[in-house]
């Protein structure tokens, strides 16, 4: 019998940062009905973790039957950029639409989180 293949889907966001810590803080923000964790490799490197929970972002009841939905994500800087973080996410066994539903919310939720920090940044006269 030959092993159960596993269907990975991947897809990613970007957002502006001081650094990856910045970054996966705005990622955790902005999954509150979720969680994130990263674990440091001796390189340095960092595997951020995490679940969402699909009632937030699903359509259809169909997706809602089982509540939570788990990921991978790296989150590197973009070569040509100081500033500039690709958020990369890996979700295994999950609906191509579901997916899409998903890496829409977070893009949008990502883009409101950045509009609400400079209007109190504006509003508090802060300087970043």
């Amino acid at each position: 019998m030959l092993p159960k293949r596993v269907v990975r889907q991947e897809f990613a966001i970007q957002c502006m940062a001081k650094s990856e810590f910045i970054a996966a803080g705005k990622l955790n923000y902005i999954l509150s009905d979720g969680k994130l964790n990263g674990c440091m490799y001796p390189d340095g490197k960092i595997l951020w973790s995490g679940e969402i929970d699909k009632t937030s972002f699903a359509a259809e009841k169909q997706h809602k039957q089982t509540s939570k939905t788990c990921f991978l994500c790296k989150v590197r800087i973009l070569s040509d950029s100081k500033s500039l973080y690709k958020l990369e996410f890996i979700i295994h066994r999950e609906d191509p639409v579901l997916i899409s539903t998903f890496a829409n919310r977070l893009q949008d939720l990502l883009v409101l989180y950045e509009k609400e920090a400079a209007a109190i940044n504006k509003l508090n006269k802060w300087t970043l």
